[in-house]
């Protein structure tokens, strides 16, 4: 059913003029073949083959949007460096890309994926780098960015609102009085944006996980927050929710905020390891953070799963392939976008109706890997 809609929707998108606003990342992708094993550590040794940049984040969907023939205007901030050029210079023709502002003071973020392979096998993904940008943005920048989308309103039949903006009042409030329809994708289940809202369910989903390591006889169960705006925010709420219910609360120490990062998910369990209960579980806020958490418990001596279960949250590519294979929430990218892009073509088409302001979630799927095992003793 999911595809014959689609392909009614592919059918419906030709010349629909469509905003697509959110961040815009550098994928960088370095290939290579495996050379050897090096001497002085046991790593792989890639002889470099080629290197690709792609659009990723918002400029990925209006990549799309322009390879589905529709007509995508990208709205959002790169950096005045040699990212920033090359991004803006990759993407399709059908881009039009006067609305993005070059900042000075904005770093482009870059999430550089090394992948090896040999002569005859396809090539997998090794190590990822990721070279955010500086939080929050100058008064300056922003206010750039939301005359930049204010500017571009009239001149599309549909707004798709890619990741969480509540951190830009101006731009909400320009969204909120623009007579072109918008539709928000991923901004939290409990958005207060007052339009078309289609989101995860991020309450559904940490108490999924919660509920499984609790099955599993875990009640020392930790959780690793990154940064606290929209389905962040919500999922560190449910898991407090979660733990109340069960539990009668999170224990002092349990609840650890940090950068949403590897080496952020390392320092939380550093912290939580050090505490007189350390737990037996921790549910991660992302798989990013997970993936911290696995590495630091290997290099701290505690074996995952029989000393620790770690559960994460989103199921990126990487997911299957760390060792232990982690336990995570799948994200439903396909459903969330499937209905984002439905909602907007209907409004694009009835310009005069307006939208009801809903906000519906979709429920992620609990995949049950290596990581999670009932604790010790």
């Amino acid at each position: 059913m999911l595809k014959q809609r689609l392909l009614a929707l592919i059918e419906a998108f030709g010349d629909r003029r469509v905003l697509v606003v959110g961040d815009i990342i550098a994928d960088e992708f370095i290939y290579g073949k495996i050379s050897r094993v090096s001497r002085e550590a046991p790593v792989l040794i890639l002889k470099y083959d080629a290197t690709e940049m792609v659009a990723g984040g918002a400029g990925n969907a209006a990549s799309n949007v322009a390879a589905l023939g529709g007509r995508a205007r990208l709205a959002g901030l790169v950096g005045r460096d040699a990212e920033g050029r090359r991004l803006l210079t990759g993407l399709p023709r059908g881009v039009e890309r006067s609305h993005v502002v070059r900042a000075r003071q904005y770093r482009t973020p870059v999430k550089t994926r090394i992948l090896a392979g040999g002569v005859h096998s396809a090539k997998q993904q090794v190590v990822r780098i990721d070279r955010d940008t500086a939080w929050p943005l100058s008064d300056a920048v922003s206010r750039a960015f939301a005359a930049k989308v204010s500017s571009a309103l009239s001149h599309c039949d549909a707004i798709v609102l890619l990741g969480d903006v509540q951190d830009q009042p101006r731009l909400l409030r320009d969204l909120k009085d623009s007579l072109v329809p918008v539709v928000a994708l991923w901004q939290g289940s409990t958005s207060a944006l007052g339009v078309p809202t289609i989101d995860v369910d991020n309450q559904a989903g940490v108490r999924a996980a919660v509920d499984h390591v609790a099955g599993l006889g875990h009640e020392r169960i930790a959780f690793v927050s990154g940064r606290p705006l929209g389905d962040i925010r919500e999922r560190e709420a449910a898991f407090i929710e979660m733990m109340t219910e069960l539990f009668g609360g999170v224990r002092d120490g349990y609840l650890q905020h940090v950068s949403n990062t590897p080496a952020g998910g390392a320092t939380a369990v550093e912290v939580l390891l050090r505490l007189a209960e350390p737990p037996t579980a921790i549910v991660a806020s992302t798989d990013t953070l997970a993936f911290g958490v696995l590495h630091a418990a290997h290099a701290l001596g505690r074996r995952v799963p029989d000393d620790l279960s770690v559960v994460g949250f989103d199921d990126i590519l990487l997911a299957s392939h760390t060792v232990p294979a982690l336990t995570t929430l799948r994200m439903p990218a396909r459903a969330i976008v499937g209905e984002g892009l439905d909602i907007a073509i209907e409004l694009s088409r009835n310009p005069g109706h307006p939208p009801e302001r809903t906000v519906r979630v979709i429920p992620p799927e609990l995949i049950v890997r290596q990581s999670t095992a009932p604790p010790p003793g």
